[in-house]
């Protein structure tokens, strides 16, 4: 059972966006079953709190090149991303990932082992047998990108110089973060209030709070797909666009891939 499912995992590495526009759960492992929170699941858990647990779950080695250089001298594009994860894995909400998997996950109960056969390390729960490694970790986190349209973040850093100075940049960055955090303003807002308001927005105000996450945000890039050919279209029809001038003819195709 346990091959059956993992070799059917394999296929999440890339998710079928139908299956996630659907916003039904995917079985990826006999213990894990990924979801999809809805508009009014975040709100009721808390947008700011939700984002930054989402940010912990999806970072990257570049997103903490300061603390991994203070805390553990280490450089940020030397270190794995699993390998990452597994530093900072316990300070992730256990509420959070209610929103993002059917079952129970604690990851306060899980323990890193080393598997003595492959010598791979990986988390394990021993009360529920549930496994995360490398493999289910990255289809965990392509998931949660894919449907929040969030972006893996890497830079590399050349030489010694060129990486203090990152490292020094972050940790300077941070420090003005932290001071603003508290004026930081919603992510979901503007767009559910814009499209809300937009007249090819098919749901009302009453009916967006049940949208999955994933539907939301494809429904804003669509939206700005039909907007961005529609003005184009508009301006060649006026005589003020030509149309051999538009590089990315792809603007042309309201309904292209996303």
């Amino acid at each position: 059972m346990k091959q059956i499912m993992r070799s059917k995992a394999i296929d999440f590495l890339d998710i079928d966006e139908m299956t996630l526009y659907r916003g039904k759960p995917i079985k990826i492992s006999t213990h894990l079953t990924l979801k999809q929170p809805t508009l009014d699941d975040i709100c009721d858990i808390g947008e700011k709190q939700y984002f930054a647990e989402i940010g912990k779950i999806c970072a990257t080695p570049s997103d903490y090149k300061s603390e991994l250089y203070d805390g553990f001298n280490l450089w940020w594009d030397e270190v794995d991303d699993f390998d990452f994860f597994t530093l900072i894995y316990k300070s992730i909400d256990s509420d959070i990932l209610s929103l993002l998997f059917e079952e129970d996950i604690d990851l306060q109960r899980m323990v890193l082992v080393k598997d003595n056969t492959s010598q791979d390390i990986k988390l394990i729960d021993t009360n529920t047998q549930l496994i995360i490694d490398r493999f289910v970790y990255e289809i965990i986190v392509n998931y949660i990108r894919k449907i929040h349209r969030l972006k893996k973040h890497e830079e590399k850093g050349g030489n010694t110089t060129t990486k203090r100075f990152m490292v020094d940049e972050d940790r300077d960055n941070k420090k003005y973060a932290r001071k603003e955090h508290q004026k930081a303003q919603s992510t979901l807002l503007p767009i559910v209030s814009a499209l809300t308001n937009h007249a090819n927005f098919k749901y009302s105000y009453s009916t967006v709070w049940s949208l999955p996450i994933y539907v939301l945000m494809d429904a804003a890039d669509r939206i700005n797909a039909i907007n961005d050919y529609e003005n184009i279209m508009t301006g060649y029809y006026s005589g003020c666009v030509d149309l051999k001038k538009i590089s990315n003819k792809s603007v042309l195709n309201w309904m292209r891939n996303l």
